[in-house]
């Protein structure tokens, strides 16, 4: 170890050591004890004085297998407030109206964004896993496309 990495604040944090390794640090925004905004902005500022990784925002529904259960309005709310603090990644949720993933996407700054989908059963088929996988790409203005079955 260098001389001076022992005194750094990033070699003395927990997450320099459990993040090893990973290329991104996931932020379950809907698992917080609070989803105000000063208290989300101070966890994505504890994030960032601990690494210098990628942050993924996440906002997960209770439709989806999350925490939160507030209206699209304060989901989208949280999004837009993802980007002001400069998450290089938001997950975008396909539950959500088309018109309102739009305008999101549409806003992301210097974002990029995960269209997702999360399901608590098995794959239906095919046919099913194409039908999300168009709606989470929403024709592109998604970065990224993630589909979970469990």
């Amino acid at each position: 170890m260098h001389q001076h990495a022992r005194h750094s604040p990033l070699a003395a944090h927990p997450c320099s050591t459990i993040s090893e390794g990973a290329h991104a640090l996931e932020l379950r925004v809907d698992l917080l004890a609070s989803t105000e905004p000063a208290f989300v902005a101070s966890q994505v500022a504890l994030l960032r004085a601990a690494s210098r990784l990628p942050i993924i925002f996440t906002v997960r529904s209770a439709a989806e297998g999350g925490g939160f259960r507030g209206t699209e309005t304060e989901y989208f709310a949280l999004n837009h407030l993802a980007v002001r603090l400069g998450c290089e990644w938001i997950d975008v949720e396909a539950c959500w109206s088309e018109a309102g993933r739009r305008d999101f996407a549409a806003q992301l700054g210097g974002s990029r964004a995960i269209g997702s989908a999360h399901f608590q059963e098995p794959c239906a088929g095919a046919v099913a896993l194409e039908d999300t996988y168009r709606r989470c790409w929403l024709a592109g203005l998604m970065h990224v496309v993630k589909v979970v079955y469990t």
